[in-house]
């Protein structure tokens, strides 16, 4: 019994030994990769509790708005939102879950029970034959991101995050095959020729000779360089909206806009515009330069810092001084397009597959160039814009 209690602690003694020379061992690697875990500092500078709660409460709050910026605005406020929504989801439950101890199963069941009902009646995806409006299977994945998102900042990672969990990716598989044995089939968006985008500039501009100075010119003029801006750069829809003054060189015939969802700030973030002697249609430089100056005459001028492309405000007296949507943009082209009587089911989207689809034809199908010129950073995703290179 002796013997066997000896030996034990000589087992003990010699996994101490073991773990304090471990210890050292990582000590000395963190030493001198300048990662240690301690510091030291002399009495007077160290800071009281007030000074110290101060001190982090402005750091914090500047660091704070930085990080912020990494993201898209308006999806960081959908996934807020989201997230709101779920913590108010959560504080119903009447066994006290929380975001803390959530799991899966809750994600699932506030994805299902609450998020989907909630936002059913807003929803464009229709049922076949019943009418029917639910969330698209898009709509889904983004608010699964979003939760996935949240919880990520929460410090939740990989197995940790019940957004994550292999039952929460195989509902958004599911969900996707459920709509379409229901009927609902993903569409591309449309593709139109060029004689289609002469057509409606010549309704543009048509409207542009009978029209007087004032806010509807302002409309008219907007509407025109969107067009072109679109045709002319394969830019997104988001991307369009976005553009500030700033970003555009009308002398050098370029475009910086710098920040999109593939090109950062970087020399490739350089668009060129096409110079107004090169072709006989107009170009979006003199369609902005014809802008600018309607804005200046209307009352309504775009500072340096502000966004060409601007939605009106609610008075209709005016432009509000932020980028404009998506869904307004594509209102807006899709009421001329109707106008025109040219309106087929485009939607904006559509100017960037058409663009490329024209490109195309015009560099022999040059992959390379293809992508240099729309920003692609993928094949994947580039191939599906080009019908002839998707069938391949």
């Amino acid at each position: 019994m002796e013997a066997a209690l000896a030996e034990l602690g000589r087992l003990a003694e010699e996994a101490e030994e073991r773990e304090e020379f471990q210890r050292k061992c990582e000590a000395q690697l963190r030493a001198i990769r300048g990662v240690g875990l301690g510091g030291s500092c002399t009495a007077s500078e160290r800071m009281s509790a007030g000074e110290t709660q101060r001190f982090y409460e402005g750091a914090l709050n500047s660091f704070g708005k930085i990080a912020e910026k990494s993201v898209n605005e308006a999806s960081n406020s959908s996934r807020k939102r989201t997230f709101q929504q779920y913590q108010e989801f959560l504080a119903r439950n009447a066994f006290g879950v929380t975001v803390e101890t959530a799991t899966s199963a809750d994600v699932g069941a506030f994805v299902m029970g609450d998020w989907i009902p909630s936002h059913s009646a807003g929803c464009r995806t229709k049922l076949p034959g019943t009418g029917k409006t639910v969330p698209s299977a898009s709509a889904v994945t983004h608010v699964v991101k979003d939760l996935s998102k949240s919880y990520s900042l929460l410090g939740y990672e990989g197995r940790n995050n019940p957004a994550k969990a292999e039952v929460v990716k195989s509902f958004r598989v599911g969900y996707e095959k459920l709509l379409h044995e229901q009927g609902v089939r993903v569409q591309r968006a449309k593709v139109f020729t060029e004689v289609k985008l002469d057509a409606l500039l010549a309704h543009l501009a048509r409207l542009l000779r009978e029209s007087s100075p004032g806010l509807e010119r302002c409309v008219l003029l907007s509407d025109q360089a969107a067009v072109l801006y679109l045709w002319e750069t394969l830019a997104r829809g988001k991307e369009c909206g976005q553009l500030q003054r700033r970003q555009v060189e009308l002398e050098e015939q370029a475009a910086y806009p710098g920040w999109s969802k593939t090109v950062r700030q970087e020399p490739s973030a350089r668009i060129p515009l096409a110079a107004p002697d090169s072709q006989d249609r107009l170009t979006f430089v003199e369609a902005a330069e014809a802008l600018l100056l309607g804005m200046v005459e209307a009352g309504h001028a775009v500072g340096e810092e502000g966004f060409l492309f601007r939605a009106m405000n609610r008075s209709r007296t005016g432009f509000v001084n932020e980028p404009m949507s998506s869904d307004t943009l594509r209102k807006r082209l899709q009421r001329r397009l109707k106008e025109a009587g040219l309106f087929e089911g485009e939607t904006v989207h559509s100017f960037r597959r058409s663009a490329v689809q024209h490109a195309a034809v015009n560099l022999n199908y040059n992959i390379k160039e293809l992508m240099e010129l729309g920003r692609w950073k993928s094949y994947s995703a580039f191939r599906l814009y080009v019908e002839e290179v998707w069938r391949k």
